[in-house]
């Protein structure tokens, strides 16, 4: 019997970026329905249960790309494979927070835990406080539980405006990511996650070539219709040297027969989905 639970994977804690963006979709994507979101604790646990579990309706949430450090290469790698496909797309703002339990000031703190990814978004605070350690965690959320329980008043954590009202911590400072306009793309995914076409629309597709082939980016997009290319990530098939896997997103607006979509040269249709979501909080 089908289970009526749409199952979210995320990566990290509740209250981490992933959470926030679980919850986006699950309000655009199945309002009414019955979602249960699900937490883990690395993005290939989160493919991994996405792919093998079952019931059928499980999806997996995963950042793609962020606007200050770039794709984020494994789960590119994980979608390389095939078996998922992308069925919707967020473009959510990323604001990084000090967090500390209440009482404690910044001149206490020694110490600063956050997923590495936080950690790289947030050089300028940790150069112009380097007395302050930055200490990878699992997760910035997760980094947040781990300060709420500690008893050193001497540790910290970035992460969001989320996590300091789920770990009950306070804010010491906001905004301290190194770009204010700071924001990640996030995918919901799924086995077979490529509905039909409808337009507008945004396609993924997903071409490999090898190193030395001349080509030009027209030979591989559709011609005569109108399309805003908006990425193109570049990623090794490191089973077959000098190969790349050639990531491209487009939006598609006034294709005369969307029938010609299907006469691209691609490797695999990694999704044909709506225009992304361009959440304001």
């Amino acid at each position: 019997m089908l289970d009526p639970v749409i199952h979210l994977y995320y990566q990290g804690a509740p209250g981490a970026f992933s959470h926030r963006a679980a919850q986006i979709f699950a309000q655009v994507e199945f309002e009414g329905q019955d979602v249960r979101f699900e937490s883990r604790a690395s993005f290939d646990i989160v493919v991994e249960e996405t792919i093998n579990g079952s019931p059928r309706n499980r999806f997996g949430i995963l950042p793609l790309e962020n606007s200050s450090i770039g794709p984020i290469a494994a789960n590119y790698d994980a979608l390389r494979t095939g078996v998922l496909g992308i069925s919707r797309d967020l473009y959510l703002p990323v604001a990084h927070c000090l967090l500390a339990k209440t009482g404690v000031s910044i001149d206490e703190i020694r110490e600063v835990h956050s997923h590495p990814v936080a950690l790289m978004q947030c050089k300028s605070f940790f150069e112009q406080h380097k007395e302050i350690l930055p200490v990878e965690a699992f997760d910035t959320a997760g980094a947040a539980l781990f300060v709420s329980q500690s008893e050193n008043p001497s540790v910290a954590a970035i992460a969001s405006e989320d996590a300091a009202v789920q770990y009950d911590l306070e804010i010491l400072e906001r905004g301290i990511q190194d770009y204010q306009d700071n924001c990640t793309r996030f995918a919901l995914v799924s086995v077979g996650g490529c509905p039909p076409p409808a337009l507008p629309m945004k396609m993924t597709v997903l071409f490999e070539l090898r190193a030395g082939k001349q080509i030009s980016l027209s030979e591989l997009l559709p011609k005569g219709n109108r399309i805003e290319v908006t990425s193109i990530v570049v990623r090794p098939v490191p089973e077959e040297g000098w190969t790349y896997a050639v990531f491209i997103d487009f939006v598609c607006e006034d294709f005369n027969d969307v029938e010609t979509v299907h006469g691209l040269t691609y490797s695999r249709m990694l999704g044909t989905y709506p225009p992304p979501i361009d959440y304001i909080d």
